[in-house]
């Protein structure tokens, strides 16, 4: 769960640099700025997975961690070639796939903690903490470009400064997020943090 976290603090960087970076760096690749900015989403969404599957291993439910495994597969594919089809373009096979990987890691992770004997309530709970931060960050990332745009074509010290200011005010807008699941994970992180109580005693 803590996966949610780290990829929601990286994601604006990335939302916000990969522009930057495709603009002065690879000028001819800058039709594929918002194909990537999804793809790294999508990646952040599927990296958030990383725990149930070796649940399902450890529980030996291999094959049922197969099905599912292949199942999203079977739909990014699906959602790819439609997109494609209904002339979406490469954003569109993009979200293609940032869906699927939504969709796999929801049902994959109810699988596991109802594998694992967990109350339906506290699936629910457990699945929505993990995605908060993430969808705070990229609710505001979304809104940033669209009220805020960042100015590409500007001197490049200003860009950056432009891009790093938006990446700080995304993060600052999921810190409720943060807050919720570091509560729900470690009760303890806020007296670490404020240094009543040190790691080696938590331990």
């Amino acid at each position: 769960m803590m996966t949610g976290i780290f990829m929601a603090l990286l994601l604006p960087f990335a939302w916000f640099g990969l522009p930057v970076f495709i603009h002065w760096l690879l000028p001819a690749f800058r039709e594929a700025t918002l194909p990537a900015k999804i793809m790294f989403l999508s990646m952040a969404i599927y990296l958030m997975n990383g725990t149930a599957p070796y649940l399902l291993l450890a529980l030996a439910k291999q094959t049922l961690a197969l099905v599912l495994f292949a199942g999203g597969v079977a739909l990014g594919l699906g959602l790819e070639y439609a997109a494609l089809h209904l002339g979406w373009g490469l954003p569109g096979v993009a979200a293609g796939g940032a869906f699927s990987n939504l969709c796999y890691y929801l049902i994959a992770m109810v699988v596991a903690l109802h594998c694992c004997r967990t109350c339906r309530r506290e699936q629910v709970g457990i699945v929505l903490r993990a995605l908060v931060p993430i969808l705070l960050v990229t609710v505001t990332c979304l809104a940033l470009d669209w009220v805020w745009p960042l100015a590409l074509a500007a001197h490049l010290g200003e860009v950056l400064r432009g891009a790093l200011l938006r990446s700080t005010l995304a993060i600052l807008a999921g810190i409720p997020g943060f807050v919720l699941l570091l509560n729900y994970v470690w009760p303890q992180w806020h007296k670490v943090v404020w240094q009543k109580e040190s790691v080696i005693s938590w331990r």
